[in-house]
């Protein structure tokens, strides 16, 4: 029992103290990516590849001295939105997400039976 507990809480230290924690900033709009990574310079070979969409690494983005900012490229519309998202926490180990956009956008009236 007591080499179990101690597994355990070794298992706790490691996964979480020895990572370094990202900030996943994730973008649905295929206009704000372009845009985004025009601004930020991005060269193709630096990107990288999900699922849902490309991503990239910046280092020391808003003067962080430990934590990396990870742009995103997520799906728009909910499901994808969401099922990027969950891909986003899964794989790339987030300290934060910061989602820009809107999913479904707006419209005058809410639909009676849609729930975002």
């Amino acid at each position: 029992m007591k080499k179990l507990l101690l597994y355990i809480l070794l298992q706790f230290f490691f996964c979480n103290c020895s990572q370094r924690k990202n900030i996943i900033i994730i973008i649905s709009a295929n206009t704000e990516w372009v845009s985004a990574k025009n601004i930020l310079q991005i060269k193709a070979d630096t990107l990288q590849y999900s699922p849902y969409g490309e991503f990239f690494s910046v280092d020391n983005f808003f003067s962080l001295s430990k934590q990396n900012v990870i742009f995103f490229h997520g799906g728009w519309g909910k499901i994808d939105s969401a099922a990027s998202t969950q891909w986003v926490i899964s794989n790339l180990n987030p300290k934060y997400i910061i989602n820009i956009g809107t999913a479904g956008g707006f419209i005058p009236v809410q639909m009676k039976t849609q729930f975002c």
